[in-house]
């Protein structure tokens, strides 16, 4: 893990974004069930959350959203 927040951060996020991932692919195969959840971004004003989930992994990519 790489990280440039404190400690107990990327744990709480990785809780989090592993729920609402779970949920998200619930969603998508309820509407198509041949289909799986592949890639979903969340962005508000400060971060995006991009979420590539496998069976087995989750690749979790927090950034800091930059405003010119």
């Amino acid at each position: 893990m790489k990280t440039h927040m404190g400690e107990s951060a990327p744990k709480q996020y990785a809780q989090k974004v592993v729920e609402l991932a779970k949920k998200a692919r619930s969603v998508v195969r309820d509407i198509s069930p041949q289909n799986d959840l592949t890639f979903f971004r969340v962005r508000s004003k400060r971060q995006e959350i991009m979420v590539a989930p496998d069976k087995n992994i989750f690749l979790i990519v927090v950034q800091d959203v930059y405003q010119e």
